[in-house]
């Protein structure tokens, strides 16, 4: 008679609607949160990540690998996203969380997980989308990213002198996939890559893994330790090979075709509403290397230490500016945004205000219909005139200085 008062899920059972359940409960109560930590629902999913991480190294060391031992590795990296993702949600907007999964060393437990997630992509997902949401406005957690440290410890010394924390082997995923993905969009391939990451490794990276990896950066940025890593491993230097316009042409070109081809063959097709060939949004999975490479631009000029970075970066401001005239709307809003947060780097002034390509995008930007680039504009050129007697010669002879102040 119990039976029959249960209720099953299609996709598995029972377990994985609680699964499920409990996933949704943690991402959006925050008494449900609160009751996890205290009945130490975080360090049992460490300790599960542990367990589960054990049992899948032993699997990989049999010597029959058929169709029952794959089964097994299957059930335990499925088991092993399934608990990384409840880790996600319960850190999530959860400052005490986040303060219990640095005391409980989650960024270990992750370096640790490292390799098996080179070798199976669902799980190098979900563990980037964890160390996105873990990162995320929280400044000791970047920094664990590069010391490692948990439990009171720091391994900086060894970690950081051997080059193998965890933030140095996100930087080494960010930067080889986005080269093979420029690689992958100029021979219209599908992003499925092996490439060379950690002691020689083969790593599947996945257009979203890459994106993933990027986010990461991009809150890693944010803190100094993780800008002196990214300093000294040169991650800006790999700038040089970036194409905006090339990139943009090539997926815009590439979508035009799919919608060719999906016209010929639809005769409804000529009712349905137009996309616009140059807006990276409506590429589809499409990806573009340089908006990945923006989106950590965007975020090391906010401050000092990043801006100075971005400086001393050679052909930087020309990226920018071609970013800008790329025609991609995102794109080039921001790219303005970049430029417009070096014009707070001192040092820097002079460099921007010598360069006619950078002044005519500020010219164009005043000129714009748009009130954000308006405002973006008046204000870098603001931000110029201030203490800077040389600038101000330089903005008059662009008619700058009259257009901003008419804004």
């Amino acid at each position: 008679g119990r039976g029959r008062g249960r209720t099953t899920c299609p996709g598995g059972g029972e377990r994985e609607a609680v699964t499920d359940a409990l996933k949704v409960l943690l991402a959006c109560s925050h008494s449900a949160k609160r009751t996890a930590l205290e009945a130490g629902f975080l360090e049992t999913c460490l300790e599960n990540l542990k367990l589960f991480h054990s049992k899948l190294s032993l699997e990989a060391l049999e010597l029959n690998c058929g169709p029952a031992n794959r089964k097994k590795v299957s059930e335990l990296v499925s088991e092993l996203v399934t608990t990384l993702n409840l880790i996600r949600n319960l850190l999530y907007q959860s400052p005490e969380a986040k303060s219990v999964a640095m005391t409980s060393d989650l960024s270990g437990v992750l370096d640790r997980l490292w390799s098996t997630c080179l070798l199976h992509k669902p799980l190098m997902t979900a563990s980037l989308k964890l160390l996105c949401v873990f990162t995320a406005q929280q400044n000791k957690a970047r920094l664990s990213m590069v010391t490692g440290g948990g439990k009171g410890k720091c391994v900086w010394a060894s970690s950081h002198s051997n080059n193998n924390s965890l933030l140095h082997k996100v930087l080494r995923l960010a930067v080889q996939g986005v080269a093979l993905l420029g690689k992958r969009q100029r021979r219209k391939q599908p992003l499925a890559l092996v490439a060379s990451a950690s002691g020689g490794s083969g790593v599947r990276a996945t257009t979203e893994g890459v994106s993933l990896a990027f986010s990461l950066l991009s809150n890693c940025s944010f803190s100094t330790e993780c800008q002196s890593v990214m300093k000294k491993v040169g991650l800006l230097s790999e700038l040089q090979n970036v194409n905006p316009r090339a990139e943009i042409q090539m997926i815009a070109g590439r979508q035009q075709e799919k919608t060719t081809a999906s016209n010929s063959n639809d005769t409804s097709s000529n009712n349905a509403p137009s996309r616009s060939p140059h807006s990276v949004s409506s590429l589809g999975s499409s990806v573009c290397a340089s908006a990945l490479w923006l989106k950590l631009l965007v975020a090391l000029s906010f401050s000092t230490e990043g801006q100075a970075m971005l400086a001393k970066c050679p052909g930087v401001l020309e990226l920018l500016v071609d970013m800008y005239r790329c025609g991609e709307r995102e794109m080039t809003g921001r790219s303005l945004l970049v430029m417009h947060n070096l014009c707070f780097c001192g040092h820097y002034k002079s460099s921007l205000a010598s360069n006619e390509s950078f002044l005519g995008v500020l010219s164009s930007a005043l000129d714009s219909e748009e009130k954000g680039k308006v405002s973006l504009a008046a204000s870098a050129i603001r931000s110029l005139l201030h203490n800077s007697a040389k600038v101000r010669v330089a903005l008059r002879k662009m008619n700058l200085l009259e257009k901003v102040e008419g804004v």
